[in-house]
């Protein structure tokens, strides 16, 4: 017998949780496409010539790990934008693009995780959709920052990348 058959069933919360993960990872799984796309296009607002440094976005990236508030990272977002010499997060509205994707429901970013929201609800038949909504924006936001950070990391070291980004970005455009 295993150590896992001695220690009987788990617990009904715990198995919630599993069928919730699961859902999410599902759920999510069927947008990742989408959000990479949407982290593209919106480094590439910042463009070639930007002053904007790895360690800016890192550190976005970062409090929106450390922190289960949306509205922490926006507000953060907003304060880089604020500070003196902080020109790439005004500049082609980078700054505000982020905000928006966090907050505002007509951005790809909050229209993904209505989406999956809709369908974590009903895999798991949750009627509480408001709290897996704010959980699905929640790792949406994350997995948005974290793209973003890729693509600029990957523009900002290579000689063809903000070409690269810009193609992208166009041929996104003309596909939709």
């Amino acid at each position: 017998m295993s150590e896992r058959d001695t220690t009987g069933p788990l617990p009904t919360g715990a198995i919630q949780q599993l069928r919730l993960d699961l859902a999410f990872r599902r759920a999510v799984e069927q947008v990742l496409d989408d959000l990479v796309r949407a982290a593209g296009a919106t480094v590439a607002l910042l463009g070639k010539n930007t002053a904007m440094r790895e360690s800016q976005i890192r550190n976005v990236v970062d409090l929106a790990v450390a922190t289960d508030s949306l509205l922490v990272v926006s507000n953060f977002v907003r304060y880089q934008m604020g500070r003196s010499g902080s020109k790439p997060w005004i500049d082609n509205g980078f700054g505000d693009r982020i905000v928006a994707e966090i907050e505002d429901p007509k951005r790809t970013v909050y229209k993904l995780a209505d989406r999956v929201s809709d369908q974590v609800c009903r895999d798991i038949g949750e009627s509480d959709k408001k709290q897996i909504l704010g959980l699905a924006r929640l790792r949406l936001v994350r997995l948005f920052l974290g793209y973003l950070n890729r693509w600029f990391y990957y523009a900002s070291r290579t000689k063809e990348g903000w070409d690269d980004v810009e193609r992208f970005v166009r041929q996104e455009a003309a596909h939709v």
